[in-house]
């Protein structure tokens, strides 16, 4: 279908995205949840939770907190954002010994109610050496997902 020239709708990306991450193809269904979400500019559909947050654990996973917050940012226009979501963001950035800009702020503002494991990961957060590098240090092996939406969602 898509070497043919066809432009898939929204519901074509999910059940592309879904059939993906059930066979663990993820950067494959990253690549299928960022065509998908680039079509919601004016639609009521979104995507299912399940599917969501699965991207946002396969962008932690990757190690990529850059992708991760790009990644949550579309969400947030969107409003997909959800506990597991900053979760993942939280992990991405504790994995990348990164100092995370403004989260607090994020889930303060989406009104996310935090659990006892958020509060941990907060507080793993505030202890990242702020003098280390700013640069994300993946696992050996891992490739790094790339999530580059356009702003202009």
């Amino acid at each position: 279908m898509l070497e043919k020239g066809a432009r898939p709708n929204y519901k074509t990306w999910e059940i592309l995205t879904t059939g993906y991450v059930q066979s663990g193809q993820m950067d494959k269904a990253t690549d299928a949840m960022k065509k998908g979400l680039s079509l919601l500019k004016n639609c009521h559909w979104r995507p299912p939770l399940e599917l969501v947050e699965a991207i946002a654990k396969h962008l932690e996973e990757q190690g990529s907190a850059k992708d991760a917050y790009r990644y949550t940012k579309v969400l947030r226009r969107l409003s997909l954002t959800s506990l597991p979501i900053y979760k993942s963001l939280l992990r991405a950035y504790i994995n990348a010994a990164i100092v995370p800009p403004n989260i607090l702020a994020m889930i303060a503002k989406d009104q996310i109610i935090m659990d006892e494991e958020m509060d941990r990961l907060i507080i793993l957060a505030g202890k990242i050496d702020i003098t280390c590098s700013s640069t994300p240090r993946p696992s050996q092996g891992m490739q790094k997902a790339r999530f580059a939406l356009s702003d202009s969602l």
